[in-house]
Formats: C-alpha cells, structure tokens, sequence
C-alpha cells in the first residue's frame, strides 16, 4: 500500500515539473507571412525587375503636433458617449467615441470644435463637452421596478378557492 502512495506522488511530482511558465508561449501574436508577388511580361527577361515589384508603398507621414493640453470628457448622462468626427462638423462621419472621464490630448480648440489625435490622424470633438478637471463619476440610475399583476376577478364570477 505504501509503494503505491509513494509511486503516485512521484509520477504527480514528475508530471508537475514538466509544466513551467517559460514553456509557455506568452506574448505572441500570431501575425500573416507577406506574400511574395512576382509577375511576368512577355517578351522580357525572367530576371528583369519591372517598375511594379520594385515599386514601395509609401508611408504615410508622421502627424506632427505641437504641445498638447490634457481635458476631459464630461457628459450629463450615465452611458452617454462623445463622437469623434473626422471634420468639425456634426455632418461628418463618426470615426469614434470617448466616455465620461476619458482623457483627452487637445491640440487646438477653434470655432467650438476641439481637434485630437485619434488613430493616427487628427479628429474632432465639440469642445463644449471637454473640461479642464477631470470630472465625478457618473452614478447609474437605479433599476426600474417590475410591476407584479395580479389577477382581478372578472364580475359575477367566483374564485375557487385554492385546494389544499
């Protein structure tokens, strides 16, 4: 009986070493291998580079912004949000949107519209709704009672009365 309580808790200890955390594969993000494109005109050389697989996608340039002043989103209603538009508009297109409380990088506030950084490129927020501190939480609204029914009798009828 001893032999085998010793024999399980020494395949338990073998089996448990085997596991360590740096066999794991942490931080990986599987990502596409780029395909290679080659492609061939008649009456060219194999070994010829034509202009299009030479040719670069270029990058875009970097968005280069000066100081920038830290405001926050402060909004009237618990679950509300503040669009984040493309152009200083409210015709524009809604390209995101930020939160009560949310952090905000103003790089200019003009005509009412607040311009930002916002996935590389700059956006706009209407700039009434930023403040210089950040604001209190908003509390959500208490849970709307469920009103229970109970039945009426209907008149000149009568309820049984229920069986024990």
């Amino acid at each position: 009986m001893k032999k085998s309580i010793y024999l399980l808790i020494i395949s338990i200890l073998i089996l448990l070493s085997g596991c360590s955390k740096k066999d794991q594969l942490t931080n990986f993000i599987p990502t596409q291998v780029p395909e290679e494109v080659t492609t061939s005109v008649e009456g060219t050389d194999e070994n010829a580079q034509t202009d299009a697989e030479t040719a670069v996608t270029p990058t875009p340039a970097a968005i280069h912004i000066g100081a920038t002043t830290t405001k926050y989103v402060k909004l009237d209603e618990y679950g509300g949000y503040l669009n984040i538009r493309s152009k200083p508009s409210t015709d524009a297109e809604a390209v995101g949107f930020l939160v009560h409380a949310e952090e905000v990088k103003v790089i200019e506030i003009k005509d009412g519209w607040a311009s930002i950084l916002y996935n590389d490129a700059i956006c706009y927020v209407n700039a009434d709704f930023l403040v210089d501190e950040r604001p209190a939480y908003l509390t959500p609204p208490p849970p709307t009672p469920t009103p229970i029914v109970t039945p009426t009798p209907v008149p000149g009828t009568a309820v049984a009365p229920p069986e024990i």
